[in-house]
């Protein structure tokens, strides 16, 4: 309606300071009744009329949560709240490096909708894996959405999907849940654009791209599209005169150590032949 189009933009002519004045009461009601973890808005909060009522619902939402002793978030996407104030959502989308504040992208298993569809198309389950990997690389997180028909039940296609995900994140999770950005994200030729819906292709990866994520001194290398043949990773290459250790090197979903060398342009991991037809996860322990 008018509001949608008064709000579109930034600089677009704005609510009037009667409506914003309501939805201010209204968004600290919702607080008060139901104590939230997540107020998640959508795109049109970043207009210039709204400014000083962000910052009123922020202060309140984050000041009832410390009474609480809840951890809280908001999250919002454009430019509505500095980067460090909420949590940046990209939809269907993601980021092209680290950011240095934690993210979120939202997307969906469908092409076409957020809700049931006859005629929508869907990503496959490497695909959405392969989009995972690259966000939590990038101290991002995923919010994956599923379109559930009238009655409730789940589509075939978006359960296999999902059964799909769950298969590999049992073998492979430790490398994604709880784990931070390593020093670099990745390397390799393919890498995601900035912005908002440019994710339902999937990327051409090739096995030359890596995504990295750490933690407590493991860090995790995941080759986007195994071929079979040895690893090399430019990123964990000898450095001289400053250089970190290598230890180890396992691979997550078999638990094998696999043997390794190391020279001034790349580690070389030989695999023994390990295929895959979805990324491939290299645990090192470093120090």
């Amino acid at each position: 309606g008018t509001l949608h189009i008064t709000t579109a933009d930034t600089y677009s002519i704005g609510a009037s300071e009667d409506w914003l004045e309501d939805w201010l009461v209204r968004t600290c009601e919702l607080v008060d009744r139901y104590q939230p973890s997540i107020l998640y808005f959508d795109w049109w909060i970043h207009n210039h009329s709204f400014k000083p009522y962000l910052k009123k619902l922020c202060a309140y939402y984050y000041n009832r949560a410390e009474e609480w002793g809840k951890k809280v978030t908001i999250n919002y996407k454009h430019e509505a709240f500095p980067p460090t104030v909420a949590t940046f959502d990209v939809e269907r989308g993601a980021l092209t490096d680290i950011s240095p504040v934690p993210w979120q992208t939202d997307t969906a298993i469908g092409k076409h909708s957020w809700g049931y569809r006859a005629d929508n198309e869907y990503k496959s389950g490497r695909q959405i894996i392969c989009d995972l990997i690259d966000i939590v690389s990038k101290n991002g997180m995923l919010l994956l959405n599923i379109g559930p028909k009238a009655d409730g039940t789940i589509t075939v296609e978006e359960t296999a999907v999902l059964l799909d995900i769950g298969a590999w994140l049992e073998k492979n999770g430790e490398g994604i849940y709880g784990t931070t950005f390593w020093k670099q994200f990745g390397e390799g030729e393919v890498n995601n654009e900035d912005g908002f819906f440019k994710d339902n292709d999937e990327k051409a990866f090739t096995e030359k791209d890596f995504r990295f994520t750490y933690k407590d001194g493991f860090v995790y290398a995941f080759q986007m599209r195994p071929d079979g043949n040895d690893v090399k990773i430019k990123a964990m290459k000898k450095h001289i005169p400053h250089d970190f250790l290598v230890n180890s090197v396992t691979l997550l979903e078999t638990g094998e150590e696999l043997a390794f060398e190391r020279n001034e342009n790349e580690m070389i991991i030989h695999t023994n032949g390990c295929m895959s037809d979805k990324p491939l996860c290299f645990k090192i322990e470093v120090d």
